[in-house]
């Protein structure tokens, strides 16, 4: 497995098997598909800093939407900023 340096501070990072980075989609953030030990798939997106309250927003919107307009879209977890 590729190891992504700038990842490892990310909680659960070491309960990850597979990690690949996705380089499709409009979006200035870095995209990874996540797999974890026990078979669980996530899609991870790192942005810079300086989007960080733009993000949020949009994360807020997310949580409140998704349950409405979820039909097959992933779930949004949280967001969090990591050193």
């Amino acid at each position: 497995m590729i190891e992504y340096k700038e990842l490892i501070d990310i909680p659960e990072h070491q309960n990850w098997d597979i990690i690949k980075l996705i380089d499709k989609g409009w979006s200035k953030d870095k995209k990874y598909f996540i797999q974890n030990k026990v078979g669980q798939k996530f899609l991870l997106r790192v942005t810079d800093i300086a989007d960080l309250e733009q993000k949020r927003c949009e994360y807020e919107n997310l949580i409140t939407l998704v349950p409405i307009y979820q039909r097959g879209t992933s779930p949004t977890l949280h967001i969090e900023h990591c050193f």
